[in-house]
């Protein structure tokens, strides 16, 4: 409940006349009537006509989810087809659809896993260190006291021949 729907709910107003015909203006606050003065009823009048206005005004609008605006984009048939460029974005599903080729990633990152294992013992320690060292060439060129030239080159190598082998292996 919204704080202006709960001051509502608990601040209410009246007015009544008594015997002599003298009217009377009463607040409700904190689940008492306390007499006010007719301008202060007048405020409090006003400002709960004005909620019920905003209210009804509110009401009367039709929210759209992102999903109805971008069906009714797709329709064409509607007037808001159009997407302001800030509200564009694009849905996890699309993502996935654009890698839908992750498949074979994961497979040829099984396959290199299990190529590693076979690898000599320097070549899997080199790799480890390339991993540890947030596949950097440069870090790994420093932690080796190598040319980062050399790393470099090796690491091409290195990675051209298992993409070649992968090829005429698995996909061949």
């Amino acid at each position: 409940m919204s704080f202006q729907a709960e001051r509502m709910s608990m601040i209410l107003y009246r007015k009544r006349k008594d015997e002599k015909g003298v009217r009377h203006y009463y607040v409700r606050v904190e689940k008492r009537w306390i007499e006010v003065e007719k301008e202060i009823y007048m405020v409090y009048e006003a400002d709960a006509k004005r909620e019920l206005r905003r209210w009804k005004e509110e009401s009367a609008f039709e929210f759209l989810s992102y999903e109805k605006i971008i069906d009714d984009y797709e329709a064409d048939d509607s007037l808001s087809g159009y997407i302001p460029t800030a509200l564009q974005s694009r849905s996890a599903e699309e993502y996935c659809f654009d890698y839908s080729d992750f498949s074979d990633d994961a497979e040829f990152l099984a396959w290199f896993k299990e190529e590693v294992r076979k690898m000599p013992v320097d070549r899997q320690a080199f790799l480890n260190l390339f991993k540890d060292c947030g596949c950097s060439f440069r870090s790994v060129a420093e932690r080796t006291k190598m040319s980062k030239t050399s790393v470099t080159r090796f690491f091409k190598e290195l990675f051209a021949e298992m993409v070649s082998r992968y090829y005429n292996e698995v996909i061949g």
